[in-house]
């Protein structure tokens, strides 16, 4: 069974037989209004309202766009985690991003 923990500015659930998770857990989404510019949204995995109902996490300012969210995962250390989550997310979005380019072909060659 998921329990929840909270902070000061931060809440995360987990399995308390797998307590490891609290150390090896991943970001799902960070909203940022740290006065050093505008307020910016991170989804760090766009499944975040499935896999955290309770959450009350709000979209605020502008939101990075998956390719931004991609590369800064790929370099920064402290995003690892979320590395194979996101390759196949990438990877399913350029699946259907050439489907969608050969749907478009072929229904031009048939005109």
């Amino acid at each position: 069974m998921l329990q929840f923990k909270e902070g000061n500015g931060w809440k995360c659930c987990y399995d308390p037989e797998a307590w490891r998770l609290i150390h090896n857990g991943r970001h799902l989404f960070m909203s940022v209004d740290d006065r050093c510019g505008p307020p910016y949204t991170v989804i760090l995995d766009s499944d975040y309202e499935k896999l955290c109902p309770w959450s009350t996490a709000v979209v605020s300012g502008r939101t990075w766009d998956d390719n931004f969210t991609d590369a800064v995962v790929e370099v920064l250390a402290c995003e690892a985690d979320n590395r194979e989550q996101r390759r196949k997310k990438r990877k399913a979005r350029e699946q259907k991003s050439e489907q969608e380019g050969n749907s478009k072909r072929e229904k031009k060659q048939e005109k």
